[in-house]
């Protein structure tokens, strides 16, 4: 009985042990091609939304964001994945907006911005205008750049 009792205690061991040794999953980095629209007025906030296209094209999804000019820094925004691989929805958490350089007729707006689990996104607002009365009237704003997801 001694001897049964010892046995099941080592089985027991080297399960646990082959267990613990077992490698733990990885996380994944995926890389998206962001491309979109933005406002066409900058105050007080611009607000920009688009789609993000995986660099293998097997995953696409949608994003969103609010930037705040006069903070130079974002207000919140999500980003959002569904395909055959994976279902997610990715809070975008903090960055930066600005400073913007150029004229009415082409001006470009750098962004980047964090997301939740260690990602971020980069891209650039080119906002086009032309000058009405003395003033800068935007007639269109695109935004393009990349973004990197870590997923766990």
């Amino acid at each position: 009985m001694h001897r049964s009792h010892r046995l099941l205690v080592s089985m027991a061991l080297i399960a646990g042990l082959a267990l613990s040794a077992s490698p733990v999953a990885a996380a994944t980095t995926v890389s998206y091609t962001l491309t979109g629209t933005a406002a066409t007025s900058l105050f007080p906030q611009v607000s920009m939304s688009g789609t993000a296209k995986s660099k293998t094209a097997r995953e696409s999804g949608t994003w969103s964001a609010v930037f705040s000019q006069d903070l130079g820094s974002i207000l919140g925004g999500t980003f959002t994945i569904k395909s055959k691989v994976r279902s997610a929805s990715i809070a975008i958490t903090g960055g930066t907006f600005g400073p913007s350089s150029g004229t009415c007729a082409k001006t470009t707006i750098p962004v980047h911005g964090l997301l939740a689990g260690g990602g971020t996104f980069d891209a650039t607002i080119t906002r086009t205008g032309s000058l009405v009365n003395g003033s800068c009237s935007v007639s269109s704003s695109t935004v393009a750049g990349s973004a990197s997801v870590v997923y766990p």
